[in-house]
């Protein structure tokens, strides 16, 4: 997983996508910096303060790691068979199938998501 290859990995959920942002350095972000970049944007300024972005992530680091064991665990299959890489293209295969799953697809996977976030940890992703 990206986890294998990053220490620092957010899974964020806006627009009905998952986004994944994967770091070697800790994730953080400058308040100060995110409202000097939204002022230089002019007419192009998001319709929210960049700051509260972090507000989308789902799960981040450890919390990725118990979804995935725990997601193995139900399937009664090692972590390890879970994993896409150029000898397992599972992903890259069940991907298109997975875009054409109903809304209500994409609720169950963020609701079964929830319960690894870690909101302390995600509070201090932006400081002052």
């Amino acid at each position: 997983t990206l986890r294998l290859e990053f220490p620092h990995v957010a899974l964020f959920y806006g627009g009905g996508q998952g986004i994944l942002v994967a770091s070697v350095e800790p994730l953080r972000a400058s308040r100060p910096k995110l409202h000097e970049l939204e002022a230089s944007l002019g007419s192009m300024r998001p319709s929210r303060p960049l700051a509260t972005l972090v507000g989308d992530i789902i799960a981040m680091d450890d919390g990725l790691d118990r979804f995935v064991a725990k997601v193995a665990a139900d399937a009664g299959v090692p972590v390890s068979d879970l994993v896409s890489t150029d000898d397992n293209l599972y992903l890259e295969y069940a991907t298109p199938k997975g875009n054409v799953l109903p809304w209500s697809s994409r609720e169950d996977l963020v609701s079964r998501l929830w319960p690894e976030r870690d909101v302390s940890a995600i509070s201090q992703l932006v400081t002052d």
